[in-house]
Protein backbone atom coordinates (compact mmCIF):
# COMPACT_ATOMS: atom_id res chain seq x y z
CA UNK A 1 0.00 0.00 0.00
CA UNK A 2 1.39 3.35 -1.08
CA UNK A 3 0.15 6.55 0.50
CA UNK A 4 -1.08 9.30 -1.77
CA UNK A 5 -0.18 12.98 -1.56
CA UNK A 6 -1.08 14.48 1.83
CA UNK A 7 -2.48 11.12 2.94
CA UNK A 8 -1.98 10.01 6.54
CA UNK A 9 -2.85 6.75 8.28
CA UNK A 10 -5.37 7.28 11.08
CA UNK A 11 -6.06 3.73 12.26
CA UNK A 12 -5.14 0.14 11.39
CA UNK A 13 -7.55 -2.66 12.29
CA UNK A 14 -6.50 -6.32 12.60
CA UNK A 15 -8.76 -9.32 13.09
CA UNK A 16 -10.05 -9.97 16.58
CA UNK A 17 -7.60 -11.62 18.99
CA UNK A 18 -10.03 -14.47 19.66
CA UNK A 19 -9.50 -15.82 16.14
CA UNK A 20 -5.72 -15.69 16.45
CA UNK A 21 -6.09 -18.01 19.45
CA UNK A 22 -8.77 -20.15 17.81
CA UNK A 23 -6.76 -20.68 14.62
CA UNK A 24 -3.76 -21.72 16.70
CA UNK A 25 -5.88 -24.21 18.65
CA UNK A 26 -7.14 -25.76 15.41
CA UNK A 27 -3.60 -26.08 14.02
CA UNK A 28 -2.29 -27.84 17.12
CA UNK A 29 -5.41 -30.01 17.30
CA UNK A 30 -4.60 -31.16 13.76
CA UNK A 31 -1.16 -32.23 14.98
CA UNK A 32 -2.54 -34.66 17.57
CA UNK A 33 -3.00 -37.61 15.16
CA UNK A 34 0.68 -37.35 14.17
CA UNK A 35 1.76 -37.54 17.81
CA UNK A 36 -0.51 -40.56 18.31
CA UNK A 37 1.01 -42.33 15.30
CA UNK A 38 4.49 -41.62 16.64
CA UNK A 39 3.45 -42.98 20.04
CA UNK A 40 1.93 -46.10 18.45
CA UNK A 41 5.14 -46.96 16.56
CA UNK A 42 7.45 -46.01 19.43
CA UNK A 43 7.96 -49.63 20.63
CA UNK A 44 9.03 -50.66 17.12
CA UNK A 45 11.15 -47.62 16.25
CA UNK A 46 12.88 -47.16 19.58
CA UNK A 47 13.04 -44.34 22.09
CA UNK A 48 15.42 -42.13 20.09
CA UNK A 49 13.30 -42.33 16.95
CA UNK A 50 10.18 -41.62 18.96
CA UNK A 51 11.55 -38.40 20.41
CA UNK A 52 12.98 -37.36 17.06
CA UNK A 53 9.56 -37.81 15.49
CA UNK A 54 7.93 -35.72 18.24
CA UNK A 55 10.44 -32.89 17.82
CA UNK A 56 9.99 -32.96 14.04
CA UNK A 57 6.20 -32.79 14.36
CA UNK A 58 6.43 -29.91 16.84
CA UNK A 59 8.78 -27.92 14.61
CA UNK A 60 6.62 -28.55 11.54
CA UNK A 61 3.38 -27.40 13.15
CA UNK A 62 5.11 -24.49 14.88
CA UNK A 63 6.19 -23.24 11.45
CA UNK A 64 2.65 -23.72 10.13
CA UNK A 65 1.29 -21.80 13.11
CA UNK A 66 3.81 -18.99 12.60
CA UNK A 67 3.02 -18.73 8.89
CA UNK A 68 -0.72 -18.65 9.54
CA UNK A 69 -0.28 -16.04 12.28
CA UNK A 70 1.78 -13.72 10.06
CA UNK A 71 -0.63 -13.98 7.11
CA UNK A 72 -3.63 -13.41 9.35
CA UNK A 73 -1.94 -10.48 11.10
CA UNK A 74 -1.05 -8.77 7.81
CA UNK A 75 -4.67 -9.01 6.67
CA UNK A 76 -5.70 -5.53 7.80
CA UNK A 77 -8.17 -2.72 7.37
CA UNK A 78 -6.33 0.61 7.00
CA UNK A 79 -8.14 3.89 7.52
CA UNK A 80 -6.53 7.10 6.27
CA UNK A 81 -7.72 10.68 5.98
CA UNK A 82 -8.70 10.01 2.35
CA UNK A 83 -9.80 6.39 2.00
CA UNK A 84 -10.42 2.97 3.54
CA UNK A 85 -8.14 0.16 2.32
CA UNK A 86 -8.47 -3.59 2.87
CA UNK A 87 -5.23 -5.55 2.46
CA UNK A 88 -6.14 -9.21 1.93
CA UNK A 89 -2.97 -11.32 1.89
CA UNK A 90 -3.09 -14.47 -0.23
CA UNK A 91 0.50 -15.59 0.41
CA UNK A 92 3.77 -13.80 1.35
CA UNK A 93 4.25 -12.50 -2.20
CA UNK A 94 0.70 -11.54 -3.13
CA UNK A 95 -2.15 -9.56 -1.63
CA UNK A 96 -5.38 -8.01 -2.86
CA UNK A 97 -5.92 -4.32 -2.18
CA UNK A 98 -9.48 -2.98 -2.16
CA UNK A 99 -10.11 0.68 -1.45
CA UNK A 100 -13.05 2.99 -0.92
CA UNK A 101 -12.63 6.76 -1.01
CA UNK A 102 -14.21 8.49 1.97
CA UNK A 103 -16.25 10.84 -0.24
CA UNK A 104 -17.62 7.85 -2.18
CA UNK A 105 -18.80 5.69 0.73
CA UNK A 106 -22.52 5.05 0.47
CA UNK A 107 -23.34 2.27 2.93
CA UNK A 108 -21.65 0.98 6.10
CA UNK A 109 -22.89 -2.15 7.86
CA UNK A 110 -21.75 -4.18 10.85
CA UNK A 111 -22.90 -7.53 12.21
CA UNK A 112 -22.12 -8.56 15.79
CA UNK A 113 -22.91 -11.51 18.05
CA UNK A 114 -25.79 -9.97 19.94
CA UNK A 115 -25.56 -10.25 23.72
CA UNK A 116 -22.11 -11.89 23.59
CA UNK A 117 -20.66 -8.80 21.91
CA UNK A 118 -20.84 -7.03 25.29
CA UNK A 119 -17.88 -9.12 26.39
CA UNK A 120 -14.50 -8.06 24.91
CA UNK A 121 -13.56 -11.67 24.13
CA UNK A 122 -16.60 -12.05 21.85
CA UNK A 123 -16.88 -8.48 20.58
CA UNK A 124 -16.28 -9.29 16.92
CA UNK A 125 -18.27 -9.56 13.73
CA UNK A 126 -18.45 -8.63 10.06
CA UNK A 127 -17.72 -5.13 8.79
CA UNK A 128 -19.03 -4.16 5.34
CA UNK A 129 -18.57 -0.99 3.25
CA UNK A 130 -20.12 -0.19 -0.12
CA UNK A 131 -19.28 2.72 -2.43
CA UNK A 132 -21.60 4.68 -4.70
CA UNK A 133 -19.75 5.28 -7.98
CA UNK A 134 -17.31 2.36 -8.26
CA UNK A 135 -19.67 -0.23 -6.68
CA UNK A 136 -16.77 -1.48 -4.58
CA UNK A 137 -17.51 -3.72 -1.60
CA UNK A 138 -15.08 -4.12 1.30
CA UNK A 139 -15.84 -7.20 3.40
CA UNK A 140 -13.78 -7.55 6.57
CA UNK A 141 -14.79 -10.60 8.65
CA UNK A 142 -13.88 -11.22 12.29
CA UNK A 143 -13.42 -7.49 12.86
CA UNK A 144 -12.87 -6.25 16.41
CA UNK A 145 -15.75 -4.08 17.67
CA UNK A 146 -17.36 -3.66 14.22
CA UNK A 147 -19.93 -1.24 15.63
CA UNK A 148 -17.11 0.98 16.92
CA UNK A 149 -15.40 0.89 13.51
CA UNK A 150 -18.70 1.78 11.86
CA UNK A 151 -19.26 4.74 14.19
CA UNK A 152 -15.71 6.08 13.72
CA UNK A 153 -15.74 5.67 9.93
CA UNK A 154 -19.21 7.20 9.59
CA UNK A 155 -18.16 10.35 11.41
CA UNK A 156 -14.88 10.59 9.51
CA UNK A 157 -16.56 10.07 6.13
CA UNK A 158 -19.23 12.67 6.96
CA UNK A 159 -16.60 15.25 7.91
CA UNK A 160 -14.57 14.47 4.79
CA UNK A 161 -17.58 14.72 2.48
CA UNK A 162 -18.57 18.04 4.06
CA UNK A 163 -15.04 19.37 3.57
CA UNK A 164 -15.00 18.22 -0.07
CA UNK A 165 -18.31 19.97 -0.78
CA UNK A 166 -17.03 23.13 0.88
CA UNK A 167 -13.86 23.11 -1.20
CA UNK A 168 -15.89 22.52 -4.34
CA UNK A 169 -18.16 25.53 -3.71
CA UNK A 170 -15.16 27.67 -2.83
CA UNK A 171 -13.43 26.71 -6.07
CA UNK A 172 -16.59 27.56 -8.00
CA UNK A 173 -16.63 31.05 -6.46
CA UNK A 174 -12.89 31.78 -6.55
CA UNK A 175 -12.40 32.08 -10.34
CA UNK A 176 -14.83 35.04 -10.58
CA UNK A 177 -13.23 36.70 -7.57
CA UNK A 178 -9.75 36.20 -8.96
CA UNK A 179 -10.83 37.58 -12.33
CA UNK A 180 -12.31 40.65 -10.67
CA UNK A 181 -9.17 41.24 -8.60
CA UNK A 182 -6.93 40.93 -11.63
CA UNK A 183 -9.19 43.36 -13.56
CA UNK A 184 -8.96 45.96 -10.76
CA UNK A 185 -5.18 45.60 -10.59
CA UNK A 186 -4.84 46.03 -14.33
CA UNK A 187 -6.95 49.21 -14.22
CA UNK A 188 -4.77 50.58 -11.40
CA UNK A 189 -1.61 49.82 -13.34
CA UNK A 190 -3.00 51.56 -16.40
CA UNK A 191 -3.80 54.64 -14.32
CA UNK A 192 -0.29 54.71 -12.84
CA UNK A 193 1.26 54.32 -16.29
CA UNK A 194 -0.80 57.23 -17.65
CA UNK A 195 0.31 59.44 -14.74
CA UNK A 196 3.95 58.60 -15.40
CA UNK A 197 3.54 59.33 -19.08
Amino acid sequence: MKLQINEKIIKVYHHHKFFFIWRGVKIWAASMPFFLVAYFFAPLAGNAAYWSANVTIMILFALIHLYDFIMYYLDTLVLTNQRLVHLDWIHPFKYLETQAMLNDIQNIESVENGFLSRFPLFDFGVFLVETASTKTVIHFPEAPDPEGIKFFLTNLARKHQTAVRGNYHQQQQNPAGQYEDSFVLSREQEAQNSKVA
